[in-house]
């Protein structure tokens, strides 16, 4: 092939150099999702604080992904993928060093500042070098990576926390960066995974710190609105700088000659749809992801090791049905593959909502393996089908914000399960200390458990 042509195996080259990316910051999502128990008995956390372990990853990454994807647009995607790993290695090797709560929520928001510049551009280089032919099967196959991730996140990361403590886990990350580091920077070439996309232009500064701020000040809203009063001068102040940041983001963004989101593609029936069930599904996703490890192993009395292990199916059942619907998509298209993933989902969660202490674990298995099926059909093709309502050149900051959504949806699905959880537990007159669910010299009272059972079961229920 010649210089500017790339060969017939290179878009595959291209797939395992994001995926190890992709699959870097899936890793550490399921690794820190099983240890939420361990670090909230360990550094002596109740539900409100130890949550933000996860809500800062998430928050930092959902503030720059837009940014970051235009940034990417501009100064070219290898360089802002490549600094990405080196900055997730940083923020790895400073989490598993931390000391106290504060420590380890700062180190989350340097390895989130990586994984936002590895996942800002992880879609769009894959679709730069797929043909349009074949965006559902690279999507699909992407989402094979998402569960793998899913997968041995939460198993790994249990083993590791099981038999070396939770410090170990994070360990895990820093190894698969510094393999995914160096093969970044010998396979992707610039002019290939840059074709069809908008260059030049300049970084929407304005739109860039207003979505932060309203995004920061909304989670703050629910996180901390029911600890501190949700007619307290704190919560009043930051509603009012959510609403307010959030009107400036959008007049800014329509008067922008180089905005991060062009506002005016959700006069567009698929954008606006799928980035709207997109986020909502990743909303109700998260909500169960923090759940189900308090439950597993607070409730039902499992180790770490074992309730990783005991995720593992949903992931499994999300891998067999990513690829084969994501392909699919591509001949019959997305509106079937969609519909019936978020039926699969809505009926898994009202399965879920039926648990209580006494249900035995495979009562909360099965229901998560059809989440994972439908996940597997609602995912690829839904992104395929919001890629096909926009010109090539908005790919980049079209990916970029259809990662946006899901890390939005995951953020408010953290907190509004939280919130209800915590609600129900302190409504019954007990402090939401959700470390004693796994700390036999605290010891749960019996009002604890079934606090949290009936969180646990509101929050499905809204989800």
């Amino acid at each position: 092939m010649g210089e500017d042509t790339p060969g017939p195996r290179y878009k595959w080259a291209v797939f395992v150099t994001v995926a190890l990316g992709t699959y870097l910051s899936l890793l550490d999502n399921g690794i820190v999702s099983v240890s939420l128990p361990t670090l909230s008995t360990h550094f002596g956390a109740d539900l409100s604080t130890i949550q933000w372990v996860v809500l800062t990853y998430f928050l930092v990454v959902g503030a720059l992904l837009m940014p970051l994807g235009r940034a990417a647009d501009i100064f070219g995607r290898k360089r802002v993928f490549i600094a990405g790993f080196a900055v997730y290695i940083v923020g790895a090797a400073l989490a598993a060093s931390a000391q106290n709560v504060t420590w380890l929520l700062c180190a989350r928001g340097v390895q989130a500042v990586g994984a936002a510049a590895i996942q800002a551009n992880a879609t769009a280089i894959n679709i730069s070098v797929f043909p349009p032919e074949e965006r559902g099967k690279a999507l699909g196959m992407h989402a094979t990576v998402v569960a793998l991730g899913a997968v041995s996140g939460p198993a790994f990361g249990g083993l590791f926390i099981d038999a070396l403590g939770w410090r170990s886990a994070f360990l895990m990350s820093i190894a698969v960066g510094a393999v995914g580091l160096p093969v970044s920077y010998l396979v992707l070439k610039e002019r290939f995974i840059t074709r069809g996309m908008s260059r030049g232009g300049r970084v929407d500064w304005q739109g860039m710190v207003t979505s932060a701020v309203a995004l920061v000040a909304a989670l703050l809203v629910l996180s901390r609105g029911h600890d501190v009063g949700w007619t307290s001068l704190f919560t009043m102040v930051m509603a009012a700088v959510a609403v307010t940041a959030m009107a400036a983001f959008v007049t800014i963004e329509l008067r922008s000659p180089s905005p991060m989101i062009d506002l005016r593609l959700f006069q567009r029936r698929l954008f606006a749809l799928g980035t709207s069930a997109g986020f909502l599904v990743f909303t109700a996703i998260m909500a169960n992801a923090l759940i189900m490890p308090f439950y597993i192993q607070g409730i039902l009395g499992f180790s770490a090791r074992t309730a990783g292990l005991l995720v593992m199916p949903q992931a499994a059942t999300l891998a067999i049905s990513g690829p084969l619907f994501g392909r699919l998509s591509d001949r019959i298209g997305s509106r079937m593959p969609t519909t019936i993933g978020l039926l699969l989902v809505i009926a898994s969660f009202l399965a879920l909502r039926r648990l209580d202490s006494d249900s035995h674990v495979i009562e909360a298995i099965i229901p998560m393996m059809v989440s994972g099926f439908g996940m597997g059909m609602f995912q690829p093709a839904n992104n395929s089908s919001v890629l096909s309502a926009v010109e090539p050149e908005r790919y980049g900051v079209v990916a970029a914000f259809l990662n946006l959504t899901r890390n939005t949806g995951q953020v408010v699905g953290i907190a509004v399960a939280t919130l209800i959880i915590t609600m129900a537990i302190t409504n019954l007159g007990v402090d939401a200390d959700i470390g004693a669910l796994r700390d036999p010299a605290k010891g749960a009272s019996p009002l604890l458990i079934q606090g949290f059972v009936d969180g646990m079961r509101n929050a499905y229920l809204v989800s």
